[in-house]
Formats: structure tokens, C-alpha cells, sequence
């Protein structure tokens, strides 16, 4: 079962930051990833979807840029929600899989203000959660959603509550 996991940024580079670090996690063998996106909102307040589609998702990407089109109308109207359905079909399809709902993504899109990100994640497993964490203490974060566990949500919580640079 993947869990999915979106972390809301102050700024508009850091979610990409975040997703970099932890494709080098997943490369360590720490996390395992189903797939990965950030979505930005610029200084206009206009959202943006960079996708990192990952081949276990393209099956999902035909369902899910259906199911991007309906919701990328939550997103900006029927232009955004053709963008999000093209963009973000993969992840969006493996989000289907995973009882997203429409809760979460109005969560995301009021969290979301101009000049700031969000990673949106669907990880399979943390083989190392400790080294995992310890990978996200530099960034600072607001997690929006989770489908954790209780005791790895509240973790993770608390390592994205403030930037640590150890």
C-alpha cells in the first residue's frame, strides 16, 4: 500500500529541493517511491504541476488524466484542469488508487498562497524511517494530508516543524 503524504512550502524551490533529496534517499535504498510531484503557485497565484513520472505509474496515466481533468477543475477551471490532466496523469492515477479525495485537494489548493510549493508523495516504504527523516531536517514544511500511521505522521510533524541543520 503507498502512503500519501503532501507537505505545503513557504517558498516556490523548496518542495523541488525536497524531492530531489529524497530521489537520492530512494537511490540509497532508504524510501521507496511510487511517484512524486511538486505543484507551485507563482507570485500571480497561477499553479503549476512538475510531474516525475516514474514508469510503475504509466498504467495509472490514461485513468489519470481523466481523472486530472476533474480535478484540476479544482484547480483553475477547465484550462487547468486540461493542464493537470495531461501533466499529472500518472500521479494522479496512482493518487486514484490511493481514496485521494476531494477534501484533500481543496486542502492543498487553500493552503497553498502565491510564492509557495508542495510535494505530493506516494511512498511505498521507508526501509531506514529514522535516516529518511533525518534527510528532511534542513527543510521546513507544513504537512496538509497523510495517510501515515499516527506515530510516523506525528514524525514526520515534528521534523518539518522547523529547519535543523545539524
Amino acid at each position: 500500500m503507498s502512503h500519501l503524504i503532501v507537505i505545503i512550502f513557504n517558498n516556490i524551490d523548496e518542495a523541488e529541493f525536497v524531492r530531489e533529496t529524497l530521489g537520492k534517499a530512494e537511490g540509497q535504498g532508504l524510501i521507496s517511491l511510487d511517484d512524486a510531484a511538486v505543484v507551485v503557485k507563482d507570485p500571480n497565484g497561477k499553479l503549476h504541476l512538475e510531474d516525475e513520472m516514474n514508469p510503475g505509474t504509466k498504467t495509472g496515466a490514461v485513468g489519470g488524466g481523466l481523472l486530472g481533468m476533474l480535478l484540476g477543475f479544482l484547480f483553475g477551471g477547465p484550462i487547468g484542469g486540461l493542464v493537470l490532466g495531461t501533466a499529472g496523469g500518472g500521479l494522479l492515477g496512482s493518487l486514484a488508487k490511493t481514496a485521494i479525495d476531494k477534501d484533500v485537494i481543496k486542502d492543498l489548493t487553500e493552503a497553498l498562497k502565491p510564492n509557495s510549493s508542495a510535494l505530493v508523495l506516494l511512498l511505498r516504504e521507508a526501509s531506514n524511517p529514522e535516516a529518511a527523516l533525518a534527510l528532511l531536517k534542513p527543510y521546513q514544511g507544513t504537512v496538509v494530508h497523510t495517510n501515515l500511521p499516527p506515530g510516523a505522521e506525528a514524525a514526520l510533524r515534528q521534523v518539518l516543524d522547523k529547519r535543523d541543520y545539524d
